[in-house]
């Protein structure tokens, strides 16, 4: 009957160790993290660039954004809509971009289907104009 007690403490303390090893590391874990890169890698990157202010943010299908920008200048972009719905992620954690309403902003996207995707590692950045 000793044994069985001495295993059972083995095993606890096997699992308290293993959860508090989790929460030491699981900060690095889920955080977003993005290589830097030049304005000229974040363009070849992005299937779709353009300057834009943007009009409206909504909830979308998931854990995204769907925001809604007036096309101001267009840089890498087919078509010629006046708008265009970009989604994000809504976590920073999840590397979503935090959007402001009214604010002018340059957007690199890609096209998953036809939908666009931007997030905290593609390059976006606000416009203070040439």
């Amino acid at each position: 009957m000793k044994k069985y007690k001495l295993q059972n403490t083995n095993y606890i303390g096997i699992c308290l160790l293993f959860v508090a090893w989790c929460l030491v590391f699981a900060s690095g874990v889920w955080a977003c993290s993005c290589l830097r890169g030049t304005p000229e890698q974040y363009f070849n990157d992005a299937d779709v660039v353009f300057v834009g202010k943007v009009l409206d943010i909504e909830q979308g299908w998931g854990n995204e954004f769907e925001v809604k920008f007036e096309i101001v200048e267009r840089q890498k972009i087919e078509g010629s809509d006046k708008t265009i719905v970009v989604r994000t992620a809504v976590m920073s954690s999840a590397c979503g971009y935090s959007f402001e309403p009214d604010v002018i902003y340059v957007v690199y996207a890609i096209k998953e289907g036809d939908r666009l995707y931007t997030d905290l590692c593609s390059g976006n950045h606000k416009h203070y104009g040439k």
